[in-house]
């Protein structure tokens, strides 16, 4: 569990401000949540745990579902909001993992809305032929899912008119209006639904990125 005045102290105020129906994150190793399911190894060493969140209080409950994804230092994590009436259901939310190539990176997502809702994070080090290729694999990947609507949020580490060659008019693209990273756009939304982008979300959470807020139509 995290202690006080930490990152997900502010993540808290601010899911208790916006409630956002999912959250995608990344570099979230230590991201609380209460385990109710481990047994979801991926590959090798890497697994994926499930669980759920309070970031409210008894009185006021703000709860969460979360699959986190984590493989040596690298981790991923996405949340949904937990409706009241579902809750005895949240051990039976789907949750998928696309792994598309060997050094590319993963995404992990959960079905809610009919839209499935993927974090994803780029390695820094990607060249923009390398980050390209991987962005088309991934959309590939979402795609042939099956599940319907779906978005894919991150930090892609390179701004994206580097990244849109040749994607498809039917990919839409959530962007900021300023920098996130760096004084790049390195932060946004491309996904199979027009969505509006709040840019940025909030100044207040803990990291070195700005976040990016997205509501799709």
């Amino acid at each position: 569990m995290a202690g006080p005045n930490t990152k997900w102290d502010a993540l808290a105020a601010f899911l208790e401000k916006s409630q956002p129906d999912f959250v995608c994150l990344q570099s979230c190793a230590d991201m609380p949540y209460e385990l109710y399911q481990n047994d979801l190894p991926v590959n090798g060493n890497a697994e994926v745990t499930c669980g759920y969140f309070n970031y409210g209080s008894k009185q006021r409950p703000i709860e969460y579902y979360v699959a986190h994804y984590q493989s040596g230092d690298e981790s991923i994590a996405v949340m949904a909001r937990i409706e009241a009436p579902e809750r005895e259901e949240e051990d039976k939310r789907a949750y998928t993992l696309l792994t598309p190539k060997k050094g590319l990176p993963p995404l992990i997502g959960i079905t809610q809305l009919g839209v499935t809702c993927y974090s994803v994070c780029f390695p820094d080090h990607l060249a923009t032929a390398e980050a390209e290729d991987a962005l088309h694999r991934l959309v590939d990947e979402a795609n042939e899912t099956n599940l319907g609507q779906w978005m894919v949020g991150g930090s892609f580490f390179h701004n994206p008119e580097e990244l849109e060659k040749s994607l498809s008019k039917e990919v839409y693209w959530g962007l900021p209006n300023m920098g996130t990273f760096r004084l790049q756009t390195c932060d946004y939304f491309v996904g199979s639904l027009p969505m509006m982008i709040k840019s940025p979300a909030s100044q207040d959470l803990v990291s070195d990125h700005s976040s990016v807020q997205a509501e799709f139509k």
